[in-house]
């Protein structure tokens, strides 16, 4: 069974801010920050713990195209947003609501309750992956 969220990376839609070939952008459904918005993979990965060394251009890929979007909607934003307010990255299994790798892309001031326990930042998502042996599967990374 497909999840809501491989239904619409398949189907496409009106959800989608911006797309490419293996990822699209949706504003998040409960934005909890002034500018909220998910980098989603068209690709169905579970979660961070399903990735390997070898996906790091995969990973580095997806964070560029959340940096490009979130600078664009900062640009044009109707209130300023502070540079140290801008984080990417995602929740770890046990602390994630969908089971299809999606990257959070935040900033501005902080709208509702978000829990930075069991997140883990995207650089640091990609350095844990490099330090891997090849073939081994990621750890959990936490950042506190």
């Amino acid at each position: 069974m497909l999840s809501r969220v491989c239904k619409l990376s398949i189907g496409g839609g009106s959800l989608m801010l911006a797309q490419d070939e293996e990822f699209f952008v949706v504003l998040d459904t409960k934005p909890d920050f002034q500018l909220h918005y998910q980098v989603i993979s068209r690709k169905h990965i579970e979660s961070i713990n399903s990735l390997r060394k070898g996906d790091i251009p995969f990973l580095q890929r997806m964070k560029a195209i959340g940096e490009s979007f979130l600078e664009t909607q900062i640009k044009y934003s109707e209130k300023p947003v502070s540079s140290y307010s801008i984080k990417y990255g995602f929740h770890i299994p046990g602390a994630n609501s969908v089971d299809h790798l999606h990257m959070h892309c935040i900033a501005g001031k902080q709208t509702r309750m978000f829990s930075f326990a069991g997140f883990a930042t995207a650089d640091n998502v990609i350095k844990g992956l490099e330090e891997l042996p090849d073939g081994s599967p990621v750890c959990l990374f936490l950042d506190y």
